[in-house]
């Protein structure tokens, strides 16, 4: 090439918006184009001979250096890719294109390149691998089953998770009509389902077909969910499915209509239970209702009808004895002094009976009641029988309770007045009353104890002790109508506690009373 006609090439090259470069025979690069040299930043003395491999990256130099003589040495075309250092600082991919180019005459006379930017394409392109790596991770490692069919049904595509829910290898499924994965007597039906979705595509989730079964390898049938989603190649149409296993779902939703019909079944018998619990909490409310009716009648009987005769044979009694006495042998006043007795006696058996039958027919309400006071006003009605056996009473601090007030004396004044009735012969009675907290939830409940160092009891007898006209020693012994403890024990349970003793013969006794703080209820 001339000078004149290289001057003229260089012109027209420098005009041209891609980057060239000329090279001679002796392969040095004695030219680049003005659009070269916008691109690299650099001047036309810094990039001739070799000048311009100082911008290639230096992890692809050696390589490039080696394309180039290879190529300049056996004049043939070359292309390589590489990373080429921009006007602006950056690397940036270019696609470096060279030919060798010939005079008139054939003869060899250099070499003619451009670079192309591939910058964007590089990014395109990965942009396009990591999309398609993360469809295949998606598609690949999803939880459910994902196949795709085309328009005629044939399977085109299956994920590992499908393969492994119905037992067969991809080989065995792809290019096989979608049917194979069903039960055959539901297969003709489905081929006409898929014909008329490719006719009629439209998403349908999880869950829109109801009562899909499907098939495994092994002929084994299990319930199934599916997904369908068209989707819209540029030549063809293919039917997205996305396949669930529900075997484990049906079963617990057996398992749960079972356990919900038990339930209903245990609720059903409960409630006739209930209702059979409330018709005999009825009745027997009615039958207490008549009870305390009859106890009503029967205090009113002994208040009047009994009393008022034995009042007669006391008085007559009483004045047998003041008119007649004289003239009666031993005999006759013993007789009648026995029975003017056994008519006092009778007397105070119907007056604690009456206490007794009072208990609930005629109790106050509960009020807020300090147990220091009760026992205090106790003590002070039984000072003279304390003077008397020359006892004592020790007394801790008491809890402020719900009871009534009257009851709650008359259970104290029972229970201190037979301690000092049982004490031992020749030893002073001695009573100690305190308070504990009992066992449970702290609060709810007092607990109240009351020990004597009295003549005791066995306790094989302690049921007994409760119970109305029940005693342990007889009337010559210690006085009494065997009452007084049958009274304490219904007080108490009025009061929703509990009644209890410790005792050994000999060695006193200690009554254990435990009662709540507070009274839920106000009808007792």
């Amino acid at each position: 090439m001339t000078t004149m006609t290289l001057d003229y090439a260089r012109m027209l090259y420098d005009d041209l918006p891609i980057p060239i470069w000329l090279a001679g025979l002796n392969s040095k690069w004695h030219y680049f184009n003005k659009s070269w040299l916008e691109f690299t930043g650099r001047s036309m003395d810094e990039e001739i001979d070799s000048g311009w491999m100082e911008g290639v990256h230096p992890d692809d130099r050696e390589h490039v250096r080696h394309v180039c003589e290879t190529a300049f040495h056996a004049h043939t075309s070359f292309e390589v890719e590489f990373q080429l250092r921009h006007a602006s600082g950056e690397y940036r991919w270019v696609m470096f294109i060279g030919r060798p180019h010939f005079n008139e005459n054939g003869e060899l006379a250099g070499f003619i390149g451009t670079i192309h930017d591939m910058t964007h394409h590089r990014a395109m392109e990965a942009a396009l691998q990591e999309r398609d790596a993360m469809f295949e991770g998606l598609f690949e490692h999803a939880p459910d089953g994902i196949l795709a069919v085309d328009e005629h049904g044939i399977i085109q595509l299956v994920n590992r998770q499908l393969l492994a829910m119905f037992g067969y290898s991809a080989d065995e499924l792809v290019g096989q009509p979608l049917h194979i994965l069903l039960p055959e007597e539901h297969q003709q039906h489905h081929d006409e389902l898929v014909q008329h979705f490719m006719v009629h595509p439209r998403t349908r989730p999880m869950g829109a077909v109801h009562s899909l079964v499907a098939r495994r390898r092994s002929g084994e049938v299990f319930p199934a969910d599916i997904a369908l989603g068209p989707v819209q190649l540029p030549n063809r149409r293919l039917v997205l499915a996305t396949v669930r296993d529900i075997t484990d779902r049906k079963k617990a939703e057996e398992e749960l209509r079972l356990y919900r019909n038990h339930l209903e079944d245990l609720v059903a018998a409960r409630t006739r239970d209930l209702e059979r619990e409330v018709q005999e909490r009825q009745k027997a409310e009615q039958k207490l209702a008549r009870s305390n009716r009859d106890l009503q009648d029967f205090a009113s009987i002994v208040s009047h009808d009994l009393q008022e005769p034995l009042r007669k044979i006391t008085a007559f009694g009483e004045r047998l004895e003041r008119k007649y006495g004289d003239v009666l042998d031993a005999d006759g006043k013993d007789y009648l002094r026995r029975m003017i007795k056994a008519s006092e006696r009778m007397q105070k058996m119907l007056n604690t009976l009456l206490e007794y039958s009072r208990l609930n027919t005629r109790a106050l309400p509960f009020e807020p009641t300090d147990l220091n006071r009760t026992v205090a006003d106790v003590l002070s009605d039984l000072e003279v029988r304390i003077q008397e056996s020359n006892g004592q009473v020790q007394v801790g601090e008491l809890p402020v309770i719900e009871a009534e007030r009257m009851q709650m004396r008359q259970l104290f004044q029972n229970l201190i007045g037979n301690a000092l009735k049982f004490h031992r012969s020749g030893v002073p009675p001695k009573v100690c009353i305190w308070a504990e907290e009992p066992d449970g939830p702290q609060g709810e409940r007092v607990r109240l104890l009351v020990s004597d160092n009295g003549i005791g009891f066995n306790e094989q007898y302690l049921d007994k002790i409760f119970h109305p006209f029940q005693r342990l020693h007889g009337r010559s012994d210690y006085e009494g109508s065997g009452m007084g403890l049958a009274i304490c024990r219904g007080i108490v349970e009025r009061h929703g506690g509990s009644i209890t003793a410790r005792s050994k013969e000999g060695e006193g006794s200690t009554f254990i009373i435990e009662l709540p703080r507070l009274q839920t209820s106000q009808e007792q």
